[in-house]
């Protein structure tokens, strides 16, 4: 007896370049669910038992500093009110769906050191998880590229920098976690 679930969203964003080296871009924005999936204990089926409504701002930014030097920046914060509906037995309810974090943000430096080379960086920040163990992390990255030929990259990156490892998602067990990483790639164009 499972339906379609059904979400009603609606957006109003503004965008604009004030000047060519500046761009900006937010939005807010607001969904109402219905018939969102929803379990029952054994005998166990899937049942259209949540519902409720998810609010947000997301904005963007992007700095030409230099012709060779770009900054950019962007964040997004999310609130979910999900609930069951009457009659509903579900034992995990909204926990199960609203496994999204409240605010995450990033800033990312895009530099060309010469004709030949790029030095990248970017750092990003995601909130705990709401219904999770999952704690809130900050995470560093960094990539420099050598443009050997017209066909042939090389580039170093070093994924999580300042920590040894986050966990992304997943109950405290059977967790995914990122650990730190470093990564010789080399591109070769024909």
């Amino acid at each position: 007896d499972f339906q379609s679930e059904i979400s009603n969203v609606f957006e109003l964003g503004y965008r604009t370049q004030p000047i060519t080296a500046v761009t900006f871009s937010l939005t807010g924005f607001r969904t109402l669910n219905n018939k969102l999936r929803s379990g029952q204990p054994a005998p166990a089926f899937i049942q259209n038992m949540i519902e409720g409504s998810t609010n947000g701002v997301e904005g963007w930014g992007t700095y030409q500093v230099t012709p060779k030097w770009r900054l950019s920046a962007g964040f997004v914060e999310l609130r979910q009110q999900l609930g069951l509906v009457a009659g509903s037995r579900d034992p995990t309810g909204p926990g199960a769906l609203g496994t999204d974090p409240k605010h995450q943000w990033q800033l990312r430096s895009a530099f060309n050191l010469s004709d030949k080379h790029e030095f990248d960086m970017a750092v990003r920040h995601v909130a705990s998880l709401e219904y999770s163990t999952v704690p809130a992390y900050t995470a560093v990255d960094m990539r420099l590229a050598w443009r050997m030929s017209k066909s042939a990259d090389l580039s170093l990156t070093l994924q999580n920098l300042f920590d040894p490892g986050h966990i992304e998602f997943g109950a405290p067990a059977t967790a995914s976690e990122i650990a730190r990483g470093a990564y010789l790639k080399l591109l070769w164009k024909m």
